[in-house]
């Protein structure tokens, strides 16, 4: 494209759909690279590399997947679940795939496809136990290729604002080159800041972007994962439960899950966090609370 100006270049790629949305952001991240848009930038990688479990996703890669049971005879039937939190627990999921993951999921075009969330042990138990005596159906958490397809034109549609908004500023570039006046200019214009689109993404501003919720500690060291834990709110009665459960479970080695005892513990302080009588988890949501108590028990074990 020659001396074409990268920024209406973004332009052209955003608003047609054929183009690979991987590419697209590819290129922004050229244009946050060189102009030192290093908020925009941490964005573009997140979603070229995917959201780990310490990063909050933007609002439009927030979910709600649907329960269902998977009959041998009659394919997916609902899951009925009467209470409505535990509900929310389940099916209220993030998107944390790699964009050229969802592009993959996105292309999905049968009527009967969807994408198929997968559930941790302490939920597939969950679900397995509440069918009682009818049967041990397995559970599925499926989520339909739309949701995808809507993350992509997100991304477009934020791609293609900044864009805009760049050129409204006169930030255009020579080729892929930017004067140091232009650099100055998008360093120092609020408007091209990420947090002023928070309208079309939801909050994505650094603070809401890196959340380290992650406990480590020694192997081994009961006393430090007691006091780890409780530093997340945990009473009493439920660390010496936690503290029993460990001392009772079998040796854990590298590669395997952890056991029955202390699944137990972690899908019990799951419920407190649903009933609200343990308040740290139910501010941070069960998924992420669960995941913290799960990583500290598994660091415990020298499992990760």
């Amino acid at each position: 494209m020659g001396n074409e100006s990268i920024v209406l270049q973004l332009q052209i790629m955003a608003t047609e759909k054929e183009n690979d949305i991987s590419d697209l952001l590819r290129k922004a991240l050229l244009v946050a690279t060189k102009l030192g848009l290093g908020e925009f930038k941490q964005w573009i990688e997140l979603e070229l590399n995917g959201y780990s479990i310490h990063v909050e996703v933007p609002g439009y890669r927030k979910a709600r997947a649907e329960l269902m049971l998977k009959n041998p005879y009659h394919g997916l039937i609902p899951i009925y679940i009467s209470d409505p939190e535990y509900t929310d627990a389940l099916c209220n999921v993030d998107l944390r795939d790699p964009i050229d993951n969802l592009q993959s999921l996105a292309s999905l075009t049968k009527e009967s496809s969807y994408i198929n969330l997968p559930l941790s042990y302490e939920q597939e138990r969950f679900l397995l136990e509440s069918q009682g005596d009818r049967g041990q159906l397995p559970p599925v958490r499926k989520l339909s290729p739309n949701k995808a397809r809507m993350v992509i034109d997100a991304v477009r549609t934020r791609i293609l604002t900044w864009s805009l908004e760049l050129e409204s500023q006169g930030i255009l570039g020579n080729g892929i080159v930017f004067s140091q006046e232009e650099k100055e200019k998008a360093t120092s214009t609020p408007s091209i800041n990420i947090h002023n689109f928070q309208g079309v993404l939801g909050d994505v501003s650094e603070s809401s972007l890196i959340q380290d919720l992650s406990i480590s500690v020694e192997k081994g060291d009961i006393e430090e994962l007691i006091r780890k834990i409780s530093e997340q709110g945990v009473q009493e009665d439920d660390l010496a439960d936690l503290r029993e459960a460990v001392a009772l479970e079998p040796r854990i080695i590298p590669g395997d899950s952890l056991g029955q005892r202390t699944s137990d513990w972690i899908g019990r302080m799951a419920s407190k966090a649903l009933s609200g009588t343990w308040t740290i988890g139910k501010s941070i949501g069960v998924g992420t609370a669960s995941k913290i108590l799960s990583e500290a028990i598994m660091s415990y074990y020298g499992l990760k």
